[in-house]
C-alpha cells in the first residue's frame, strides 16, 4: 500500500515570511514525485519552484536534507501544503506578482492531492480574533458537515489549533458525525 501523499514545510515560514515547501508523492517502486516551492508568505508567492521524481533514498539525501539541514520537520498532510503554495500565489497575484516561471511544472505534484475544503474553511476561521469564530461557525454551510466527517479521520494528524476548530464547530453542531472521536482529541488540550 502507498504512503499518503506529504508536506515538508519549514517551521518558521510565518515568523520570517519566507521558507521552502516540498509536497511529495510516494509511487510504486519507491519513486518520489515532489513540487518544491521557495515561498515568501508575506508578498512574492512562489519564488522559485520545481518538479522532479527521486529514488525515496535520493529524497532523503538530495531534497529532504539539503531543504532542511537543520533536521525533518514533522510531515503534514499534502493538502495542507497545496493549500499553503496555492494562497500564497493568490495572494501575491492580487499585489502584481506572478509565480516563478517552473510553479506550473512544480504544481504537477498536486495532481490526485485534494485541496480539502475544509482546510479553506479553517485557515480563514484561524485569521479570525478568536471571539468571531463561534458566529462563523454558526453560519458555515451544512456541507462542512460531511466535510468535517471526511476529516474527523485526518484529525489526529491535524494542527492542533485545527483540532480546536473542528471541536468548536461540533460542539455548536451535536448532529455532526465523528463528535465523539474529536471530543476524545480534545481531551489532550
Amino acid at each position: 500500500m502507498a504512503r499518503e501523499p506529504e508536506t515538508y514545510c519549514d517551521d518558521a515560514i510565518f515568523k520570517t515570511g519566507i521558507g521552502q515547501v516540498v509536497v511529495c508523492r510516494y509511487k510504486s517502486g519507491g519513486r518520489v514525485e515532489t513540487g518544491s516551492f521557495l515561498v515568501d508568505v508575506y508578498c512574492l508567492g512562489v519564488k522559485d519552484a520545481f518538479f522532479r521524481v527521486f529514488e525515496e533514498g535520493e529524497f532523503r539525501e538530495d531534497c529532504l536534507a539539503r531543504y532542511f539541514p537543520d533536521g525533518l520537520p514533522a510531515p503534514k498532510p499534502a493538502s495542507w501544503g497545496r493549500k499553503l503554495v496555492e494562497e500564497a500565489v493568490r495572494y501575491a497575484a492580487s499585489l502584481g506578482f506572478a509565480p516563478h516561471s517552473d510553479y506550473k511544472k512544480g504544481a504537477r505534484v498536486f495532481g490526485g492531492v485534494d485541496a480539502i475544503r475544509l482546510l479553506q474553511a479553517l485557515w480563514n476561521l484561524r485569521a479570525l480574533p478568536v471571539e468571531d469564530r463561534a458566529e462563523a461557525l454558526r453560519a458555515m454551510p451544512a456541507d462542512m458537515a460531511g466535510l468535517l466527517r471526511e476529516a474527523v479521520e485526518q484529525a489526529d494528524e491535524a494542527d492542533p489549533a485545527d483540532q480546536r476548530l473542528m471541536l468548536d464547530f461540533l460542539l455548536l453542531n451535536a448532529d455532526v458525525p465523528g463528535k465523539e472521536r474529536l471530543l476524545c482529541l480534545a481531551e489532550s488540550f
